[in-house]
């Protein structure tokens, strides 16, 4: 995979992702908690990554889709 553009991924990553055949990071979206050092892919797209992380990483959930997932327990 060249591209991560309609890559969607989970809410969770539990592993390592292996990205490294991405030539660029548009269209790249990651989990907000997840750690780049698990990231497997060309250092010039983590850097892309780390310069923009407002860009790649999902937002937060907010309080109140927390306090749904509580309640549907």
């Amino acid at each position: 995979m060249t591209s991560a553009e309609g890559l969607v991924l989970p809410q969770s990553v539990g592993g390592s992702l292996n990205l490294s055949g991405l030539t660029s990071a548009n269209g790249l979206v990651l989990p907000y908690d997840f750690n780049l050092n698990k990231l497997i892919c060309p250092s010039y797209i983590k850097n892309e990554i780390l310069q923009n992380p407002d860009k790649y990483f999902r937002k937060p959930p907010s309080e109140e889709e927390n306090i749904s997932v509580h309640h549907k327990r």
